[in-house]
């Protein structure tokens, strides 16, 4: 359910996903913050992710023991302490993720998580979008994330749609969530 080399426009070529140690990390206090506890998983399968330029693309599918236990799942991103918790949590871990990578100098401003409209697919779905900007040595750097969430019955999907210094192109973000999404519906939730 998960996107593939072919989904991509030609020449995007995907790398196994790996979670680092920011991703548990962001989990942990995320979980710790908010209150919401993930539960009922039996299955959570990553993608490639895929690299075009500055811009990148993953996704995710995961399935629940029951279609409850996946709508409560799904309904942590309408929990109000939600989006505080995550905006605050993903700008220290991005400045610490630069201060590792020996990047002196470097502020983030402008760091906002807000709700936005997605592509309606199997039971619900629902959008986050992370903007900010990066900067240093005299230089300056927008960066633009979509969430884009689905779920039918006990299976959700999950694309994320990165890039630097514009947004990432929405017909090609309608597109691969939209091949997610028909996945989804063919495939998910049995």
């Amino acid at each position: 359910m998960v996107l593939k080399d072919a989904d991509l426009p030609f020449g995007a070529e995907g790398s196994p996903h790996t979670q680092d140690a920011s991703d548990r990390e962001f989990d942990r206090r995320f979980k710790a913050c908010s209150g919401i506890t993930e539960q009922g998983s039996t299955a959570d399968v990553f993608g490639d992710d895929f690299d075009m330029n500055g811009a990148s693309v993953g996704s995710e599918a995961m399935f629940f023991r029951t279609a409850a236990l996946a709508h409560a799942d799904f309904s942590t991103i309408n929990n109000p302490r939600a989006i505080p918790c995550a905006t605050r949590i993903l700008a220290e871990l991005l400045k610490a993720e630069l201060i590792k990578q020996g990047i002196k100098g470097v502020t983030l401003s402008g760091v906002s998580l807000v709700r936005v409209a997605a592509p309606h697919y199997g039971d619900e779905s629902a959008g986050l979008r992370l903007t900010g900007t990066l900067s240093g040595s005299g230089r300056s750097f927008r960066f633009f994330q979509v969430v884009l969430v689905a779920r039918k019955a006990r299976a959700e999907v999950t694309g994320s749609f990165f890039n630097i210094g514009a947004a990432f192109p929405a017909a090609l973000e309608r597109s691969l969530f939209g091949k997610l999404g028909a996945r989804l519906v063919r495939d998910g939730g049995v």
